[in-house]
């Protein structure tokens, strides 16, 4: 199994969907938003903390915005819950990434507030295991290609309908540098599973993208940086390499900037970093 303080979205299916407490009455009005005035809608999953938590906050402060804040186990998300009852226009989502079934009950809630997305962030990910080939699990590797590749595949599937409605949607896979084949030489890294994963992550939305041709439609790959989270930290410490120097806001602001500014034609079936250089792949 997957050691759990550096998985997200790694849950078995929960029947409740969109988490409200009971204790809060703000959450009785979030059906019943505005709607006369133009909305950018954003879904964000891996919500819970870390990156995932610094977009959210983000998001929140800007204005017209709807977000959706996908997490695994949203009864455990106190932040996220807390977050919720100060900020009408936030609901937490029940969305395991493994799950189709939570995908599709996503897509139905998030429907009784809007008729379309904007902005998909995939971000929900795991990296739980930095062996090598040779000794790597095979139960492990497979654990990463259903959260880190099949889960994000699960996710634009569901997503589609609601991106296709949206005057200028976009598809954001949260990636990393260590699924560059080009750079995988130069990388010091010898996770198979965490970089084989997010190497088939980038062929994923390079497919979208190609075959989105004609539509409005900007898919694109981004690597968020080397950042202080729990998972870059457990990352350094298992490697032996350099703890990251990244904050996790200096990683949103530039997740954000590059897709505010992202364009078909500019961006559109890249594979790009926080500051907007484009990797290869």
């Amino acid at each position: 199994m997957t050691n759990a303080s550096n998985s997200f979205e790694m849950g078995m299916f929960l029947p409740l969907t969109i988490y409200q407490s009971t204790s809060s009455q703000k959450n009785t009005k979030k059906r019943h938003l505005n709607m006369t005035n133009p909305h950018t809608v954003y879904l964000v999953t891996g919500a819970n903390r870390s990156i995932g938590y610094g977009l959210i906050s983000d998001l929140l402060k800007r204005a017209n915005s709807i977000v959706f804040a996908g997490t695994r186990n949203p009864e455990n998300s106190t932040a996220l819950l807390e977050l919720q009852t100060a900020h009408e226009n936030l609901h937490v989502i029940k969305l395991d990434s493994t799950s189709q079934e939570d995908a599709q009950n996503a897509v139905q809630e998030i429907s009784k507030i809007t008729d379309h997305v904007d902005v998909v962030i995939a971000n929900a990910g795991i990296a739980s295991s930095f062996t090598p080939a040779k000794d790597e699990s095979i139960q492990v590797f497979r654990e990463h290609f259903e959260v880190n590749t099949v889960g994000t595949l699960i996710l634009f599937q569901a997503m589609l309908p609601l991106l296709n409605k949206s005057q200028n949607p976009k598809f954001v896979a949260i990636s990393s540098a260590v699924g560059s084949i080009t750079l995988s030489e130069q990388v010091s890294f010898t996770g198979i599973s965490y970089g084989a994963s997010k190497a088939a992550l980038n062929f994923v939305t390079k497919r979208i993208h190609l075959e989105s041709a004609g539509s409005n439609l900007v898919a694109f790959a981004l690597n968020p940086g080397w950042v202080k989270t729990s998972m870059g930290e457990f990352a350094a410490n298992t490697l032996g390499i350099d703890q990251p120097v990244m904050t996790v806001q200096e990683s949103v602001d530039g997740i954000l900037k590059v897709t505010d500014e992202a364009t078909r034609e500019k961006s559109g079936g890249k594979f790009l970093q926080f500051n907007g250089t484009e990797l290869p792949w």
